[in-house]
């Protein structure tokens, strides 16, 4: 893995930046508080989230102050494919609950997204493609401020958990986890396999003393005889019940006779009375047909037709003259309102006349006062000693003048101050030049005297250059002013004449426009006078022509009037017509209905109705009497068949237990065997990770040993000792041993940082991840260096990057030793008046 980029918007103190990574060893310098840790924080937040922060920390702490969102976003590439992860988080919430969430988290491969957008994705990627968390992270590869002696300084436990972790053993300790719980689990299962078969035994045994074969046989011979003594009873019971049908039938024919005789007077009454209600309709309606024909004939009219001819004449000549007289009133009121135009045209135009002589006037005057100022202006000008084209070489004098004083007034301060210190150590009796006793004053001091009063004095000469050149600067800008003024007036005035001319010419305009109007409205007033004669004429016309055809819609209105009459009266007559039909049919339907009902009189009159009611009576008891013994019969029937069913349920029970038993038999030796193979993978992982972490062991003390030799090449130290419980001794070249807490502290501090090369070079050889891993980073590695041990630091910086192959190293820090030592540098600085940090110098950075 490589780090490419770096994007930041309001993220902790940087409002934007962009940083660019190179391979080799990278230097991120800067003063303290300047920013160098925030950019190695981006990168960390940038790759896990929330998890790349300290306990003490959360994700507003992140959010510049004063600001609702923070973005951070780092390029970088791993195994040939370019990808990028974005953070988003804002501020949500006011007063005691605002707070910071991740609005937005993904990651992308080439340009297309990889996961899911969302936090917990984001981070999974990360670390899959990594093959490392957060944690792991920095026990690996990120050394940060104040943890330089973390690993080191950590029990061996602790120690051997990171190791383990970082080659990931920890997945063999976690498999032999499972496995152990897998063993237990399939005990549990076996036992419960054990106990349920037991408990199928002990029910089978049961079932089989009962006896349940000879007891079925038993029950079904009882449920055959009780079933032929309910098919007797059976028999009996349907012969008695066809008897029952039949009378029943005879009775319920001859009730349906009474009914349909009764119906049958009824209808003979009902249409008697419809034929009398007929006939008295039919003579209605034919006198009704006579009255509509006597009205008809009183009538006097003209044809239909021809009284609606006229008044469709009528009509026509009315719609005529009404479409006239409504062009000829619009033509009026057009003319009105042109009229009307015409004389606001003249209000108008005259009153743009006068604004127009009012303007005339007003730009002759401004012309003269223009001309006035500019000749002022003219002669003030040339009053100035000073030409406005010196201003510029004035203003460098004078700037020149300026820094002089100020460097000499900064060296004269700095001379005061050594002499007074110097003076001071005199009085004390000490060298201010060596810092050894000494008798009698320095030349140096001498020198510095002499330096300063040549200095107050320059100083004195520098004052009076700077005030006569500000006054000839004051003159100079003066000038330039003036004839700034002067063109602009110049300006000003050829502006003013041609606008003075514009506004003549439109006094001219304005006077022909109301002339113009003037002949307008003349014309207007006559061609509405004549317009409205026209319309009083057409008016006159029309009314005479609604009067005629209000007249000939009279005739119209009496003609249909007439012919309807006539219709009605054909219409009643069609209806008498039909009445005198359906009176003869009701009157064939009497003659049938009253055929009918002295036929079922004469039918009703030889039925035994009382004979055929005792025999209905005497079947109804015996189906009562034998319905009940059958009750009684099936009641014992259905008891023994549920007796039966119980039996059979209890066989079918035992064979059902008898094959479950086989199953669970099989079941169990099954188990036994998982349980077998449980209890072996579980010794196998445990072998297994016992094997591989002393081979990782044994490795690691080799790296550890090389990276040391390298570091303390010659020096007093031989070696150093991990041993199986991970503690570590370091051996003298006389023999004797040391713990790393004897160590001095930047003895310690390089150890340590060898001890972390070493476990990354372990990583890179254990899981074949050169691709994966990230670079190295040291947060202020050299807090606790002096000169030598920084140098062994450097050794050890450039060993990862050039001879064990590791293609990014990033340090911060401001030592001049290791700057030198660096392939590029991003240098970084806070502005003192925001308190706002930015990246001044990187590979092609670009920094707002």
């Amino acid at each position: 893995m490589r780090l490419e980029r770096l994007e930041l918007d309001n993220f902790r103190c940087y409002d934007s930046a962009t940083v660019k990574f190179d391979e080799g060893v990278t230097v991120v310098q800067g003063g303290n508080g300047a920013g160098k840790t925030s950019l190695l924080k981006a990168c960390f937040v940038a790759l896990y989230g929330s998890k790349a922060l300290d306990p003490d920390e959360n994700l507003a702490d992140v959010v510049t102050t004063g600001k609702e969102e923070t973005t951070v976003r780092l390029e970088f590439t791993h195994a040939g494919d370019s990808y990028a992860v974005e953070q988003e988080i804002t501020m949500t919430g006011s007063g005691d609950d605002r707070r910071a969430t991740t609005r937005r988290s993904i990651l992308s491969r080439n340009g297309e997204q990889v996961g899911d957008d969302g936090v917990r994705s984001t981070r999974e990627e990360v670390t899959r493609l990594l093959r490392m968390d957060a944690d792991a992270f920095v026990n690996c590869a990120y050394v940060r401020q104040g943890e330089v002696n973390k690993l080191i300084e950590a029990s061996p436990d602790e120690r051997r958990r990171v190791v383990d972790e970082l080659l990931q053993l920890g997945k063999l300790e976690t498999y032999r986890e499972r496995a152990d719980e897998a063993r237990l689990g399939v005990k549990r299962v076996r036992q419960r396999v054990e106990d349920r078969l037991d408990d199928r035994r002990a029910t089978a045994e049961e079932i089989e003393d009962s006896a349940p074969h000879e007891r079925l046989s038993s029950l079904r011979e009882r449920v055959s005889e009780k079933e032929e003594e309910i098919e007797h009873f059976e028999k009996q019971v349907e012969e008695a019940r066809e008897e029952l049908r039949s009378v029943e039938d005879r009775l319920e024919r001859h009730e349906e006779t009474k009914e349909s005789l009764e119906e049958a007077e009824e209808r003979v009454s009902s249409l008697e009375e419809e034929v009398d209600e007929k006939k008295e309709r039919l003579d209605e309606l034919l006198s009704e047909a006579e009255e509509r024909r006597d009205e008809a004939d009183g009538i006097d009219a003209p044809p239909v037709e021809e009284a609606r001819e006229s008044e469709a004449d009528a009509e026509e000549r009315v719609s005529s003259l009404e479409e006239r007289a409504a062009r000829l009133e619009t033509r009026v009121e057009s003319k009105r309102d042109a009229l009307e135009e015409a004389r606001e045209s003249v209000k108008k135009a005259n009153s743009r006349a006068e604004k127009a002589r009012k303007a005339v006037e007003k730009g002759r005057e401004t012309l003269e006062g223009k001309r006035e100022a500019l000749e002022e202006a003219r002669q003030e000008l040339e009053s100035v000693d000073v030409s406005p084209d010196e201003l510029e070489s004035l203003r460098d004098r004078l700037a020149e003048r300026r820094d002089e004083r100020a460097a000499t007034e900064a060296r004269l301060e700095s001379l005061r101050e050594d002499i007074k210190e110097a003076e001071d150590l005199l009085d004390d009796g000490v060298c201010p030049t060596c810092g050894q006793e000494v008798h009698g004053e320095p030349d140096a001091l001498q020198e510095d005297r002499e330096e300063a009063e040549e200095l107050a004095d320059r100083l004195e000469e520098l004052d009076e250059e700077v005030e006569d050149t500000e006054e000839q600067v004051e003159a100079a800008e003066t000038a330039a002013e003036l004839s700034d003024r002067v063109e602009r007036l110049e300006g000003s005035v050829e502006e003013a004449e041609e606008r003075l001319e514009d506004r003549e010419e439109s006094l001219d305009d304005a006077m022909g426009d109301v002339e113009e109007a003037a002949e307008r409205v003349s014309s207007l007033e006559d061609e509405v006078s004549e317009a409205r004669e026209e319309y009083d004429e057409v008016s006159k016309k029309l009314t005479e022509a609604r009067e005629e055809h209000d007249e000939a819609s009279e005739n119209r209105e009496e003609a249909e009037r007439r012919d309807e009459l006539r219709e009605e009266a054909e219409r009643l007559e069609e209806r008498a017509d039909s009445v005198e039909e359906v009176l003869d049919d009701r009157r064939d339907r009497l003659r049938e209905v009253r055929q009918r009902r002295d036929e079922l009189r004469d039918e009703l009159g030889d039925a035994d109705v009382d004979s055929l009611r005792d025999r209905r009576e005497d079947a109804r008891d015996y189906i009562d009497d034998a319905t009940e013994k059958l009750d009684g019969l099936r009641d014992k029937r259905d008891e023994i068949q549920t007796a039966v069913g119980a039996v059979e349920n209890e066989i079918e029970r035992l064979e059902s237990l008898r094959g479950e038993i086989d199953e669970l038999e099989a079941r169990l030796d099954e188990v036994d065997e998982i349980h077998d193979e449980a209890v072996a993978l579980k010794d196998t992982y445990a072998s297994l990770r016992h094997e591989l972490r002393s081979q990782n062991l044994r490795r690691l003390d080799q790296l550890l040993n090389e990276v040391f030799e390298m570091v303390y090449a010659n020096d007093s130290y031989a070696r150093v000792e991990l041993d199986e419980d991970y503690e570590i001794t370091v051996h003298e070249k006389d023999g004797t041993t040391l713990e790393p807490e004897r160590l001095s502290g930047g003895e310690r501090a390089v150890f340590n940082l060898s001890l972390r090369c070493a476990v990354y070079r372990l990583l890179v050889e254990g899981t074949g991840a050169e691709a994966a891993l990230p670079p190295l980073i040291f947060d202020e590695p050299t807090t606790f260096l002096d000169d030598e041990h920084v140098s062994r630091l450097i050794r050890l910086v450039r060993a990862m990057n050039d001879e064990y192959g590791v293609e990014q190293v990033v340090v911060v820090s401001h030592d001049e030793e290791l700057l030198d030592a660096a392939d590029s540098r991003i240098v970084v600085e806070k502005d003192p008046t925001t308190n706002r940090s930015r990246v001044v110098e990187s590979p092609d950075a670009l920094a707002d």
